[in-house]
């Protein structure tokens, strides 16, 4: 059982980490998107190390959110195995697959969403005049800066699944 613990806790160890360094170099990719975000915005151009620090932040936010509501999700529904696997059929178990209804998705776009622009209220620089950005100013870059995500994802998927069919076309019936 100690060794089933051990393993456990590296296994959680290392995917922190993982998530970590994806968070600190996704933020370099980030930043480029905040500032062509801030540009189309008219906010002028935003530094490069302050967009980063700006992204960095936001990201780490997002990901300990996140983070802690999939452990809370996991817990939730390994005690539920336990107590449908000693014998008591109620509640039944949580699957895995269909846990998440498509609600909290959109909740949690819309709480990403507000939080990353509370953000930028905080992290982005100062404009010209020493004045912050207003949270509504900050609630429309991190649209964009969203919206960017987005569509890049979007590309980088259509590439990959172009890729797939070149090789498959290659590879022959």
């Amino acid at each position: 059982m100690e060794q089933f613990l051990t393993i456990d806790a590296f296994m959680v160890l290392g995917r922190l980490l993982g998530f970590s360094l994806g968070v600190i170099l996704g933020s370099f990719i980030a930043a480029i998107w905040l500032r062509i975000a801030a540009l189309w915005m008219g906010f002028g151009k935003v530094p490069y190390l302050s967009a980063y620090k700006s992204a960095l932040v936001s990201s780490f936010v997002m990901f300990a959110i996140n983070f802690s509501v999939g452990i809370q999700y996991g817990f939730t529904a390994g005690v539920s195995a336990q107590i449908h696997s000693a014998g008591r059929r109620y509640p039944p178990p949580i699957d895995f697959l269909s846990g998440w209804s498509p609600t909290f998705f959109l909740c949690s776009a819309m709480i990403s969403l507000l939080l990353t622009a509370a953000i930028f209220c905080r992290t982005f620089p100062r404009q010209e005049d020493g004045a912050r950005l207003s949270y509504v100013d900050s609630l429309a870059l991190a649209a964009v800066y969203y919206a960017l995500g987005v569509v890049c994802m979007m590309l980088i998927g259509l590439l990959t699944l172009g890729v797939i069919a070149a090789l498959l076309k290659l590879a022959g019936p």
